[in-house]
């Protein structure tokens, strides 16, 4: 799957040996609080977000966390509802359940009809 030059399985730290040449001209993602560097990529929110949900359906959990919450601080006057939604998503599958339950419910305080926020925090909170 490509994404604005993006491809799944070209993810390494910043700073990390680039040898591997059918990734030269990949963007860069990160775990945890490291620098994220993305070329090629315009850091919007939405393409941002596009990215996190590469990773998370590639099964880079992690690194679509680390995505979603950079979105979260590339943007902070201007997080949409989809942000945190899709944060919530990303911890959700990293069984992390009290982080989606907390992102889910920033969600619902953003746009209190969002049904999907809804419907996921009664699951959440019915299973723990």
């Amino acid at each position: 799957m490509e994404l604005q030059g993006f491809r799944a399985g070209c993810i390494q730290p910043v700073g990390a040996d680039r040898k591997d040449e059918r990734c030269a001209s990949r963007p860069r993602a990160i775990h945890g609080t490291e620098e994220i560097a993305v070329r090629g990529i315009q850091t919007e929110e939405a393409t941002l977000n596009r990215l996190g949900y590469t990773l998370l359906f590639s099964g880079q959990t992690q690194d679509a966390i680390a995505v979603f919450q950079r979105n979260m601080h590339e943007f902070p006057k201007s997080v949409s509802v989809n942000v945190y939604d899709s944060l919530a998503e990303a911890y959700m599958k990293a069984d992390q359940k009290d982080l989606a339950i907390q992102n889910y419910e920033l969600s619902l305080q953003l746009d209190p009809k969002n049904q999907n926020a809804v419907d996921r925090l009664k699951k959440l909170k019915e299973t723990k």
